[in-house]
């Protein structure tokens, strides 16, 4: 598993994906990065028609408006094409400085799908950033621990997602052409 978390402050951290530039969201204040973020996922790139006539691929549910939703307790939240779960707000927020767990489900997920790759900004204090790279991928498990049938696996990342401050963090996540926007609570 290659994971990593960094603060980078005022640096502007950048990767090119799929022939697309990734950023962490610029913006001195909460509406600036919050309209910055959404401005990308509506130019990010779209699955191809193609794509979700594959048969298992994506959920019915799957796709959603490419905006950036608060996400409550455990959740789930869904933005874009991802569903997320986990340490998301509130008696269920993660904890400044050390691992939190989310679990991170793209709509067009696979077992060979392209690693995540989340980035974020402190909505309260801008210069706090976060970028974080998972190439992990895991799938659900049946409560008799029968194996479940490849097509009918629905593949996610699951995180240790370290988040370096407290406050509420604005997050991007990526994986080919599944884009979403999170706003998660750390204490």
């Amino acid at each position: 598993m290659k994971s990593r978390a960094l603060a980078v402050a005022l640096l502007p951290v950048a990767a090119t994906v799929s022939g697309q530039t990734l950023r962490i969201p610029a913006g001195a204040n909460e509406s600036e990065i919050k309209a910055n973020a959404e401005a990308e996922g509506a130019a990010f790139q779209r699955a191809p028609a193609s794509l979700a006539l594959q048969p298992g691929l994506v959920r019915s549910e799957a796709i959603g408006d490419r905006r950036c939703v608060t996400g409550f307790e455990t959740g789930p939240a869904h933005s874009g094409e991802f569903l997320i779960g986990g340490m998301l707000a509130g008696y269920h927020s993660m904890l400044s400085g050390r691992e939190g767990k989310v679990w991170w489900q793209p709509s067009y997920g696979r077992l060979d799908m392209p690693p995540l790759l989340v980035r974020g900004r402190n909505l309260r204090n801008p210069p706090d950033t976060v970028w974080f790279e998972s190439a992990r991928i895991a799938w659900q498990v049946n409560p008799d621990h029968s194996p479940v049938p490849v097509e009918q696996r629905d593949y996610f990342f699951p995180s240790g997602i370290k988040i370096p401050t407290s406050g509420r963090w604005l997050l991007i996540a990526t994986s080919g052409v599944n884009w979403g926007c999170f706003i998660l609570t750390v204490i």
